[in-house]
């Protein structure tokens, strides 16, 4: 049995590092870690980042090797040199980012990083669904076609002559490798774990080569490789994306986000809240807030948050939805201000009731969308703000008085198609570097 050198878990803590084939690959990659209060710091010099890890707080070196034209021997030699430097630096999770179209020394260097830190196993996905590269039964396809017959099997110094995974890797690594089918993968991060713990039962490193052809997909790998205790991935940004998403769970607690506009900006907003794997959106029923059925958002929204996951909170503001909302509440009695006085009401109920019963530390801010909802979450809270920033255009942050929680009011009309995912990263921030 090889003996294991690091720490076994990768947690918010963890000095990670990337070591990248490429320059322009391991910027993209390493920006990925960002939004958890990182620094990445990119030198094609490896004395040089050694140097400026030492200077710098919750730094991610990120060495580039410019090895992905090399000869196998020659890219082995520089990544091991570049993990030994990392593994003097303290780090203890590593990340060799390759190509999403599979050119390079994809198998020599991930022996490398295997080598030189004794690492049991290292999980590798090359996948990008972003821009159109998914591996699906092995096959790693670009736009639908297998890269080997598309741009990248004409590169003029590196090209790729295989699409299946496997073999790509078997080509310059002699240890097993273990492909992780898509069905696994679908079944969720406790597949997963198993799959990639049944592997390492062995007595020498695997290699696990695992599918993916979605975003969900990389954050269920990513969730399982350091649920089961791997020091190392290789992949392209794509993966790294999934990592650091599932860091931000793993941080502790979440945000929770009323969102109560009945703006398109808000809506817009809302909808690119609802792509995001590490948040969960509630619907908010008219009908429910006006007759005070909230107790089944308050429980979704805290067993969320204890999950690690940001809960976004939302009344529906199309406009049928609002003639709905108003007609139920002329039947009721109430005009239509009462019924957005109501709405408002409910929402700050439900972030009384999910401070009240969440443990310190989990609710990790609260963001609030148009004046109202801000005025009635504040007045059930019973708490002021003491205000210290502004995150984005018309939007100010501060610190609610008595529980120190940060509290983000926003205006329904300020903002980007992605503000309150905007908002969300800047908390996410401020929670990371509170807590090291």
């Amino acid at each position: 049995m090889r003996e294991e050198r690091l720490s076994p878990a990768p947690r918010p803590h963890t000095r990670i590092a990337v070591i990248a084939d490429d320059l322009s690959g391991g910027m993209v990659t390493g920006v990925q870690f960002a939004p958890l209060g990182l620094r990445p710091t990119v030198m094609a010099a490896g004395h040089t980042v050694v140097r400026g890890a030492e200077r710098l707080g919750h730094v991610i070196p990120v060495w580039d090797t410019a090895s992905r034209a090399d000869v196998p021997e020659v890219a082995y030699a520089k990544v091991r040199t570049a993990t030994r430097a990392a593994l003097g630096l303290g780090v203890n999770f590593f990340y060799k980012q390759a190509d999403s179209q599979l050119r390079g020394n994809l198998g020599a260097e991930v022996k490398a990083v295997i080598d030189e830190t004794g690492a049991r196993g290292v999980l590798c996905c090359f996948a990008n669904p972003d821009i159109g590269r998914i591996t699906v039964g092995g096959q790693h396809l670009a736009n639908g076609q297998r890269v080997q017959f598309g741009p990248a099997g004409e590169d003029a110094i590196t090209p790729v002559r295989e699409s299946y995974v496997p073999a790509v890797l078997a080509a310059q690594v002699e240890y097993p490798i273990v492909r992780i089918d898509q069905a696994v993968v679908g079944l969720g991060p406790a597949a997963v774990v198993a799959a990639i713990r049944a592997a390492l039962q062995g007595t020498g490193p695997v290699v696990l080569a695992g599918d993916a052809a979605t975003l969900k997909d990389l954050v269920t790998l990513a969730a399982a490789a350091i649920e089961s205790g791997l020091i190392a991935a290789s992949g392209s940004y794509g993966l790294a994306w999934g990592i650091a998403e599932v860091l931000k769970r793993t941080g502790g607690g979440g945000t929770l986000v009323l969102a109560g506009s009945t703006t398109a900006l808000v809506r817009t907003q809302v909808e690119s809240l609802s792509k995001r794997p590490s948040t969960c959106v509630l619907l908010l029923r008219p009908e429910d807030a006006l007759a005070g059925r909230i107790d089944w958002v308050t429980t979704r929204a805290l067993t969320e948050i204890q999950e690690g996951r940001d809960v976004a909170i939302v009344s529906p503001g199309d406009p049928d939805s609002v003639r709905a909302a108003f007609e139920l509440g002329r039947k009721m009695g109430l005009a239509p201000k009462e019924v957005h006085r109501c709405i408002a009401s409910a929402l700050g109920e439900i972030a009384h009731q999910v401070l009240s019963h969440a443990t310190d530390g989990q609710v990790q801010g609260l963001i609030a969308t148009g004046g109202d909802i801000a005025c009635a979450t504040l007045h059930r809270l019973a708490q002021a703000v003491e205000l210290t920033d502004q995150p984005i255009a018309g939007a100010a942050a501060g610190l609610l008085s008595e529980s120190r929680i940060p509290f983000i009011a926003k205006s329904g009309a300020c903002g980007g198609p992605d503000g309150l995912g905007d908002l969300l990263n800047y908390l996410r921030r401020r929670s990371f570097i509170s807590t090291h």
